[in-house]
């Protein structure tokens, strides 16, 4: 609800939540890895309103707990890696340590190559890496990340697709 209308108390109510259910989930993996995944987002919505880089620290803390819960062939895999590699850019860019911004591009380079994830999630990971890279002047790296973005499209947008919905989806990731 915070993300559609701001409201403070929103955001404090599902921090809250998110903290609750990850202290009541017990060993559960799945729902454990879940609610981990969800702090691990109210966090990053807090950093993102107050800038305190506990709250950065404490949301990468909780995505790499979810990530450590689930198998290396995991679908969520790719999402959670993206979730952290994008906490990490964002701490970055307020911080400017240098090791965020190379812990961030690392981030996304493994989720853009978690095979089981979604098409979409692999493109806009491996693109995020590719323009990191390239913002820091790593040129091999960014032609790898960009290359795997772009040889991904044909999965994104498939022939059967209408034209315009092919366009569509691809202004999504490169617009």
């Amino acid at each position: 609800r915070f993300e559609r209308t701001g409201h403070d108390q929103d955001l404090d109510d599902a921090l809250a939540a998110a903290r609750h259910a990850v202290a009541s989930a017990g060993d559960g993996r799945s729902v454990r890895t879940a609610y981990l995944s969800s702090l691990g987002t109210a966090l990053r919505a807090m950093y993102q309103r107050d800038h305190q880089a506990r709250d950065a620290q404490e949301a990468e803390g909780a995505f790499r707990a979810a990530l450590a819960a689930l198998p290396p062939d995991a679908p969520d895999r790719a999402t959670l890696l993206s979730n952290l590699g994008a906490t990490l850019y964002e701490h970055y860019e307020r911080e400017h340590g240098p090791d965020l911004v190379s812990q961030a591009e690392d981030a996304f380079r493994a989720a853009s190559g978690v095979v089981a994830a979604r098409p979409r999630v692999r493109v806009a990971t491996s693109t995020s890496w590719g323009r990191i890279a390239a913002d820091r002047g790593r040129w091999r790296s960014a032609d790898e990340g960009l290359s795997l973005a772009v040889g991904l499209l044909g999965s994104l947008v498939p022939a059967e697709l209408d034209r315009e919905d092919q366009q569509r989806e691809l202004r999504r990731h490169f617009a």
